[in-house]
């Protein structure tokens, strides 16, 4: 079924961003947009990046789909001053022309007003990219999201001098509720202040999560019961 579905292709015009706010909790004053695939069906139905984004990859289109998302994005943000970021896959940071495109718009953008989304798997052993991308665009506003471990790598992420992280809220959950658990997320969060980088709790999508989250005093977060991705903002709070 897969297969034939790939044959098919997708239409990359019906892909639009969908913006997704990460909150300051303390106040849910909105910090910044994540810019969301979401392809837009035959009858205007939102379908969602699971059953899609495979026939992209199988099709060879991530590419020309990341550069639909940023020109989409571009459009609709920088007018208004908003602080978003795109989401990348892999095979986008060896995509010459892309990233050129993004260090020219970092280059007409406030410092950290353009951003990029990396997955934690993609990255966490390949920092040289990290580095790379930190000195040639300096004014690139990276993130390291999916994270779901605590281990050497995520530190080594953290020092290579990416702006934020976001953890799985499901993590900060289970640790929260063990003493040793606190303690470490005590001493990540301290971590993280040291190298000024961002601590964000992702993917909450309910009450209990969210309450694990504040009580361990972290101050941003992201997920469905926060807020869900639409398709435009009503109003911009972004810094």
């Amino acid at each position: 079924m897969q297969a034939q579905a790939a044959n098919r292709g997708v239409p990359l015009e019906n892909i639009v961003p969908f913006y997704q706010p990460i909150f300051a909790l303390a106040n849910k004053r909105v910090d910044r947009y994540e810019c969301l695939a979401r392809l837009l069906d035959s009858n205007q139905q939102i379908v969602l990046p699971n059953e899609f984004l495979y026939i992209i990859e199988s099709n060879h289109d991530t590419a020309d789909m990341t550069s639909r998302i940023l020109e989409l994005s571009r459009a609709y943000c920088c007018p208004r001053q908003m602080s978003w970021s795109i989401n990348l896959f892999a095979e986008d940071l060896d995509d010459k022309p892309l990233l050129a495109n993004i260090e020219a718009l970092c280059k007409d953008s406030s410092k950290g007003l353009c951003g990029i989304d990396l997955h934690f798997d993609c990255i966490k052993d390949n920092l040289l990219v990290l580095s790379t991308l930190s000195k040639r665009i300096p004014n690139l506003h990276i993130t390291v999201d999916e994270i779901d471990e605590w281990g050497d790598s995520l530190y080594s992420v953290i020092a290579s001098g990416v702006d934020a992280i976001k953890i799985k809220s499901s993590l900060i959950k289970q640790h929260a509720k063990t003493k040793n658990g606190r303690e470490l997320i005590t001493k990540f969060k301290l971590y993280c202040q040291t190298h000024n980088c961002k601590l964000i709790a992702e993917h909450i999508e309910d009450a209990e999560s969210l309450a694990a989250v504040k009580e361990m005093e972290i101050l941003y977060g992201q997920g469905f019961y926060l807020s869900h991705p639409v398709p435009k903002v009503v109003a911009v709070h972004s810094n």
